[in-house]
């Protein structure tokens, strides 16, 4: 069975200390929730694909993920992405159980997320493109 490379990732970043000693479990895909406070992570995969094989599925596999840093502070939210970047640019080796040959950043912006109607802060995004290329395990054909 193949394993969707966001939970590995998700996997690999709740390992790190010096990530989660900033969020704590407020790691998740796609979207915040209301009740986050402090700093929290999102991911999601904004593109990739299969290489091709001509006798099946392919085992390799290029995922462009985002990772956002969030925060109602810019300065908390920034060194939120910096310790991300710390764990993953150059990576390679394991995410869990998937085997990652290249984790590369590729781009990054800031952001920022206006209050609620009735509150009184707001949210500083910090994201980051990250091309991660790993392989997968599929069927032998018969």
């Amino acid at each position: 069975e193949e394993i969707m490379i966001e939970f590995e990732l998700n996997t690999y970043l709740r390992s790190k200390s010096a990530i989660t000693d900033l969020v704590g479990d407020q790691i998740r895909p796609i979207r915040r929730r209301e009740s986050d406070v402090g700093t929290a992570i999102t991911y999601q995969r904004k593109r990739g694909g299969h290489a091709h094989a001509l006798d099946g599925g392919a085992v390799y596999f290029n995922a462009m993920i985002e990772i956002i840093s969030w925060s109602q502070s810019y300065d908390d939210a920034k060194n939120l992405n910096e310790a991300i970047r710390n764990e993953l640019q150059g990576f390679s080796g394991l995410f869990n159980n998937t085997v990652v040959n290249s984790c590369l950043l590729i781009d990054e912006q800031d952001d920022y997320e206006h209050p609620q109607i009735g509150s009184d802060s707001g949210w500083f995004a910090c994201a980051s493109d990250y091309m991660i290329k790993h392989y997968i395990s599929r069927a032998t054909p018969t």
